[in-house]
C-alpha cells in the first residue's frame, strides 16, 4: 500500500475548508435576505387603544390585580367590565395616530377582553390591520373605519364557539352574548359569522 503524498492530503483539506466556509456563508446571506424579507412583510406595532366611558368601567391592565377606574388609554390584554348604566367608547388608532381604524361600542354589564390589536410596521407589510376581542358577556357594538391604508379585520369571540368578523370599510354591527348564546345584528355593511362548523354571512338588517 503506498501512502499519498502529504502535499495532496493538505490540498484536500484546504479544499475542504474552503468550500465549508463558503457553503456557510452562502447560508447566512440566504438566511439574512429571507429573514429580511419576512420581517419587512410580517412585523407588527400596536395600535392606540383609548376610551371615553359614561358611568364605571373599570378596566384591568394585563400584569394589574385590581381594575383601575374609566382609564382613558390601556394596552393590548386589557380586561373591560361596564356597570349596569355604564357605557363607553374605544377607539383603536393606527400607531402612526393618523387613522381610526374601528370604534367598539361597550354597553352596561359587558365584560370584554383586548386580545389583539396590532398593525404591519412597515408599508410592505402583508398583514391587514387586525383588532380582535373576546366579549365574555354583555354587548357591543363594533364600527370599522373608512378609507384606510389597507385591509381590517375585526374579530369578536363570544360564548359559546362564535366568532364574527367585520373587513369591509364603515361596517357596523352588534354583537350580544349571555354565554349560552350569541346574537349578532348588522347595521351596514358586511358581517361574516362562524360557529359549530358553519360559517353565515349577513348584510344589512340582518340577524343571527
Amino acid at each position: 500500500m503506498v501512502a499519498q503524498p502529504l502535499s495532496s492530503n493538505a490540498e484536500r483539506l484546504a479544499w475542504t475548508v474552503l468550500l465549508s466556509a463558503f457553503g456557510t456563508l452562502l447560508a447566512i446571506v440566504v438566511g439574512v435576505v429571507i429573514g429580511g424579507r419576512w420581517w419587512l412583510q410580517n412585523a407588527a406595532r400596536e395600535q392606540s387603544i383609548c376610551m371615553v366611558a359614561s358611568g364605571t368601567v373599570l378596566v384591568t391592565r394585563p400584569g394589574r390585580a385590581a381594575p383601575e377606574v374609566n382609564l382613558a388609554c390601556f394596552p393590548i390584554g386589557s380586561k373591560i367590565a361596564s356597570e349596569t348604566n355604564a357605557q363607553a367608547s374605544l377607539t383603536f388608532t393606527s400607531p402612526d395616530g393618523k387613522q381610526v381604524l374601528a370604534t367598539i361600542r361597550v354597553f352596561g354589564n359587558t365584560q370584554l377582553e383586548i386580545l389583539r390589536a396590532t398593525s404591519p410596521r412597515y408599508r410592505t407589510g402583508l398583514q391587514p390591520h387586525h383588532i380582535a376581542l373576546s366579549a365574555a358577556s354583555g354587548r357591543v357594538r363594533a364600527q370599522v373605519g373608512v378609507e384606510l391604508d389597507r385591509a381590517i379585520q375585526v374579530e369578536i369571540q363570544s360564548a359559546p364557539g362564535a366568532t364574527t368578523v367585520l373587513s369591509q370599510p364603515g361596517s357596523n354591527a352588534s354583537v350580544e352574548a349571555n354565554g349560552t348564546e350569541t346574537m349578532v345584528t348588522v347595521r351596514e355593511g358586511q358581517v361574516v359569522v362562524a360557529a359549530n362548523g358553519v360559517t353565515i354571512p349577513l348584510v344589512k338588517d340582518q340577524r343571527v
